[in-house]
């Protein structure tokens, strides 16, 4: 547990039910069945405290007023069928009507305080900030934050199917904001250092443009990024031989070196020449063969630039292309193996002292749902709660993988053709980061 850092500390009603200790490893959510009205959540808690409680109960229950913990942390509590090493948490919903009762003024706070409250056990036991997949689960065993029902799917013992319609992409997204924010105010209490300022961009462009256009864009594109001292430009739809060589000749004059895979892939970066000051070695993780998918425009995969030393240290720089079709992992699963990847290579390689950072098009609206579909990133867009329009929706991001609360995005913006006028059909995205030492 970090000493700076501690899970909340709420009113306590003990339930009278529970089992041994547990070291937490994943938080699971629940729904009571119930209304979220003041004052359910203490009538569940002194229910589950009774003589005549049934032999369930959960670590937390929340409604619209209040918090109320009824089984200690390191203790199991009996919330679902498998409920070693994790921490149950109750949220007051009926479980019946429509989607959108979510939405209503009482589910939408309980909602963002829950998401606080996960952040603050998060970090408190370090359980990573991620919603996995039942494969995952089964594979693993807890971890991350999941529900009942996928509880049930990975470990049976349960007929539960909770919390139903529950809006997992938003709830994710608070919590991870959280997360980052604690971090970053924990960050506060080191000793002062001026961060650095990161600018990056992320490029999506249209394949179909004559070379010419092409250069048009690119010369717009690399004449802003060296006048604003821009590190790294990544971008997409550039998988020919003659578009890649337009490409290095056009960066390569305003200073940039370019990389991308020698395959068929479309996505390439362009990293500000003074920014590298060690080795730089290029790694790609296939995800999608040529077969697969919608209009089978693979192979696509996850471009990865390792600095061995920069202006801001070791840091991993990564562009990916994912799907237009089969978005969510209810679909085709394509997209969702994708963030699998970037998630996996964030961990790795933005782990000690390193950094990682992502730009991509992700073909799903950051806005509305988790771009990331439970990998542990935030992109500008959320950490600012701020989403413009790229193009095509909100669908092109920046991205941060903060582990220690060194990274903070300072802005992030969209420049339509009235602010930069390209002849492609994406706008062009900057963000900026503040580094800590």
């Amino acid at each position: 547990m970090s000493p700076q850092i501690s899970p909340p500390s709420p009113p306590f009603i003990a339930a009278r039910n529970k089992g041994g200790r547990q070291k937490p490893k994943a938080i699971v959510m629940h729904a009571t069945v119930s209304s979220d009205d003041k004052g359910t959540a203490r009538n569940i808690a002194n229910w589950w405290a009774g003589k005549t409680s049934p032999m369930s109960s959960a670590h937390y229950v929340r409604d619209a007023g209040e918090l109320i913990q009824c089984v200690g942390d390191h203790t199991v509590a009996f919330h679902c069928g498998y409920n070693q090493d994790s921490i149950g948490y109750e949220l007051c919903d009926e479980q019946k009507g429509p989607a959108s009762r979510w939405q209503d003024k009482d589910s939408t706070a309980i909602i963002r305080e829950a998401a606080k409250d996960v952040a603050r056990i998060c970090l408190a036991y370090d359980i990573e900030p991620i919603r996995p997949t039942i494969a995952a689960l089964k594979a693993k065993g807890p971890h991350g934050i999941y529900g009942h029902d996928d509880s049930r799917q990975a470990f049976g013992g349960t007929t539960h199917t909770d919390p139903r319609d529950f809006p997992w992409p938003m709830f994710m997204r608070l919590v991870r904001r959280e997360v980052k924010r604690l971090k970053a105010l924990h960050a506060q209490t080191a000793p002062t250092v001026k961060p650095q300022r990161l600018h990056l961009m992320q490029s999506s462009m249209l394949y179909s443009l004559s070379l010419k256009k092409k250069e048009e864009d690119l010369e717009v594109i690399f004449a802003r990024a060296a006048r604003r001292a821009v590190a790294a430009v990544g971008g997409t739809e550039y998988p020919d031989d003659a578009s890649r060589a337009l490409l290095k000749k056009v960066a390569g004059s305003y200073g940039y070196r370019v990389f991308h895979n020698d395959g068929r892939d479309d996505v390439w970066l362009a990293i500000e020449k003074d920014f590298i000051k060690g080795k730089a070695t290029t790694e790609w993780d296939l995800v999608v063969g040529m077969d697969e998918g919608y209009g089978k425009k693979g192979p696509r995969g996850l471009l990865q630039v390792h600095l061995e030393d920069s202006e801001i240290g070791p840091v991993t720089l990564a562009e990916a292309h994912l799907l237009t079709r089969g978005q969510m992992r209810e679909k085709t699963g394509l997209n969702d193996r994708f963030t699998q990847v970037i998630g996996r290579a964030a961990r790795k390689n933005g782990a000690g002292k390193r950094l990682f950072f992502y730009m991509g098009d992700q073909n799903i609206i950051d806005r509305t749902n988790d771009t990331f579909l439970g990998a542990p990133l935030t992109s500008s867009w959320d950490e600012l709660e701020k989403w413009e329009n790229t193009g095509h929706g909100n669908i092109d991001v920046i991205a941060s993988y903060d582990k220690d609360g060194r990274v903070s995005a300072a802005y992030c913006r969209a420049l339509d053709d009235g602010e930069l006028h390209l002849h492609g059909d994406h706008f062009l995205v900057e963000s900026g980061f503040d580094v800590k030492g």
